[in-house]
C-alpha cells in the first residue's frame, strides 16, 4: 500500500506535459494501475484538452521568450558592433591613401587602448583612496589624467587624418566638376 502511495503522489507530482507523454505516448509501456492513477489526474487537472492547451500556451510562451531574449541580444551586439565599425574610418575615404587609412586606424585602436587603461587607472585610484593608500591613489589620479590627455591627442591625430584625406578628396572632385 505504501507503494502504491509513493507512485500516485509520482504521477500527481507529474508536469501537464509528461502526463500528455504518458497518455500520447506508449500508454503500453505503463502497467494498468499507473494509466489509472494517470487518467485520475487528468481528470482532475481538466481534462485532455485543457492538459493539452495550457502545454500549447506554456510553450508559446517558452518559445517567445526565448525569441525576446535573442532580439534582444541581437540588438546588443548590433549597437556593439555599430559603435566599433564607427571607430574604423571608411575605406572609400582613403582610396588613393591606403597607408594613411592603416595609421588612422591604429591610431583610433591605441586611442581606444589607451581609454581602457584610463579608466581602469581611475577605478584603482578610487579603490587605493578608499583603502587608505593614499599615495598610490594620487598617483593613479595623475596617470589618470596623463592618460586621458594621450588618448584624446591619438585620437585627435586620427581625425586629423581623415579630415586631410577629405579635403582632398573634396578638392579632386570640385576639380573635376569645373572641368
Amino acid at each position: 500500500m505504501d507503494n502504491t502511495e509513493t507512485f500516485k503522489n509520482h504521477i500527481y507530482s507529474l508536469s501537464d506535459q509528461d502526463l500528455l507523454v504518458m497518455i500520447e505516448g506508449k500508454s503500453q509501456d505503463y502497467t494498468e494501475q499507473a494509466m489509472k492513477f494517470t487518467e485520475e489526474e487528468v481528470n482532475r487537472r481538466g481534462g485532455m484538452e485543457a492538459l493539452k492547451n495550457r502545454v500549447e500556451i506554456h510553450g508559446k510562451s517558452q518559445q517567445d521568450k526565448k525569441k525576446e531574449n535573442k532580439q534582444s541580444q541581437d540588438s546588443i551586439y548590433r549597437k556593439i558592433l555599430t559603435f566599433f565599425t564607427s571607430l574604423i574610418p571608411q575605406k572609400n575615404r582613403y582610396e588613393n591613401y591606403p597607408t594613411l587609412h592603416i595609421i588612422s586606424v591604429v591610431f583610433r585602436f591605441m586611442a581606444l587602448i589607451t581609454a581602457v587603461v584610463g579608466v581602469s587607472s581611475i577605478l584603482m585610484a578610487i579603490f587605493n583612496l578608499l583603502t587608505g593608500s593614499l599615495n598610490i591613489g594620487i598617483v593613479s589620479l595623475y596617470f589618470f589624467l596623463y592618460i586621458s590627455i594621450v588618448s584624446v591627442v591619438l585620437f585627435s591625430i586620427s581625425e586629423v587624418l581623415q579630415v586631410l584625406v577629405d579635403i582632398e578628396r573634396n578638392t579632386r572632385l570640385s576639380n573635376k566638376k569645373n572641368r
